[in-house]
């Protein structure tokens, strides 16, 4: 077992963080929150949204076109469906509702 030095242990504690390309996040909140339009915003270029309910017909309005643009969207029915759902190519992938699926 090594021991670092104090020194050492502040070194690693103040070092710059590298981020990890790979991130998750939870939103959580009300039904009419925007948590949809939030999470589909944070896609970069290319993202896909397993629905599985009609929330993300708000992305339908013409303001969010856009963002639109970027997200594929996928009915989601159940866990297992993820044995066959290709999620490559895409930056972000957002599962929406959790509560529903």
């Amino acid at each position: 077992m090594t021991t670092l030095s104090k020194v050492e242990l502040h070194e690693a504690a103040n070092k710059n963080p590298t981020l990890h390309p790979n991130r998750v996040t939870v939103l959580y909140g009300d039904y009419g929150k925007r948590k949809t339009t939030t999470a589909c915003s944070m896609v970069n270029e290319r993202g896909l949204l397993l629905s599985s309910d009609d929330s993300w017909k708000v992305l339908l309005n013409s303001r969010h076109s856009d963002i639109l643009k970027k997200i594929k969207v996928t009915p989601f029915e159940g866990i297992k469906q993820l044995d066959y759902v290709d999620l490559e190519g895409y930056d972000t992938i957002i599962w929406d509702t959790i509560s529903q699926s």
